[in-house]
């Protein structure tokens, strides 16, 4: 399937036969504190742990994902429609998006605008798993949906949602949803339907405390810290809140941890101006606040100049807050301060 996969992109012949023979025939041994073990013969499919691993997961999926996005009436429709002119009202333009899945190697998300959606999805999914012998675990899978229904225990009052069946194909999958103010992981990043930051600031919290308690016990420089908050705190923060905005009193409080043990590790009283730190001429310490602001600019700067489906929802979105602030031109040009 893999090669049937590369000749619907046109790949060369010399190409599929490389890539195809990465794959083939293959003996592997595990390193063991006993020495090596003996050598067995892997199965057909792609290694994870390879380099060109997303490439080929990209091309393998691939048709799957045109399959289903070109279904009619399934996914999530984003549009707006606007009047250009507001002496002519009947004239109107119209900006329409429809999103179907998400997905990265296996990692997968299907969207759907109803359970019926959802499970035509799933029917078309599972078939080609089958036709490629591709197990999935469909107890590991995670429901969220805005439809959750909850009902809440009489003796303990937890509330709980309520199971939700999907017929696929010939068997039923039961999943129960999650709550509106529960988070899941996809790809390393935290989503919520309830849109609080409740959750990401926790997390946020906990890797900054984490590493001071490590930190306040070493004998480090301050170019060390420096590094550190820089180079291996500041990425690991700005990832994991790349859907998350804090505000400015929200970001000293997470970033006053740090702060007062660099202030330590120097010798300076916790009073100290936090301009010692965070100056681009002293130490240039990353400032959470001025951090996510870059993260957030160069993304949207991304998104603008998308010309993909990134770049569409991004203007869409842009034109359904024109018209729901009033604004008479695109809020990037023109942003009312009243």
């Amino acid at each position: 399937m893999l090669d049937l996969t590369m000749q619907r992109i046109k790949l060369p012949l010399a190409a599929r036969d490389f890539i195809l023979n990465l794959f083939s025939c293959k003996k592997n041994r595990v390193i063991t504190s006993h020495g090596l073990t003996d050598p067995y013969d892997v199965l057909i499919g792609i290694d994870q742990g390879e380099v060109i691993s997303p490439l080929l997961w990209t091309i393998y999926y691939d048709p799957l994902l045109c399959e289903i996005q070109q279904q009619r009436n399934i996914g999530y429709e984003l549009t707006h429609t606007w009047s250009p002119n507001l002496t002519h009202p009947e004239l109107t333009n119209t900006l329409s998006e429809t999103i179907t899945s998400q997905a990265y190697m296996d990692d997968t998300n299907w969207i759907g605008s109803s359970k019926q959606q959802i499970e035509k999805i799933l029917t078309i999914a599972h078939d080609f798993y089958n036709l490629n012998n591709i197990l999935v675990n469909d107890h590991k899978a995670v429901l969220m949906t805005t439809a959750v229904q909850v009902i809440t225990d009489s003796n303990t009052r937890d509330k709980r949602a309520i199971p939700i069946t999907f017929l696929v194909g010939s068997k039923s999958i039961t999943l129960t949803p999650l709550l509106k103010t529960q988070s899941t992981r996809f790809l390393g990043v935290w989503v919520s339907l309830s849109k609080t930051n409740n959750f990401i600031f926790n997390q946020v919290k906990s890797i900054v405390q984490q590493n001071c308690n490590i930190m306040k016990r070493k004998f480090l420089t301050d170019l060390q810290l420096q590094y550190i908050f820089n180079r291996v705190l500041a990425p690991q923060i700005e990832y994991r809140t790349q859907l998350t905005i804090f505000n400015e009193f929200q970001c000293a409080q997470l970033f006053a941890p740090l702060r007062k043990l660099f202030k330590h590790k120097i010798g300076l009283a916790s009073t100290a101006p936090n301009y010692i730190t965070d100056c681009h001429s002293i130490y240039n310490v990353s400032n959470l606040s001025e951090l996510q602001l870059l993260s957030h600019v160069s993304k949207l700067h991304k998104q603008l100049n998308n010309d993909n489906l990134l770049g569409d929802v991004t203007h869409i979105r842009l034109r359904n807050l024109q018209t729901s602030e009033w604004m008479v031109s695109n809020p990037l040009v023109s942003w009312s301060q009243s």
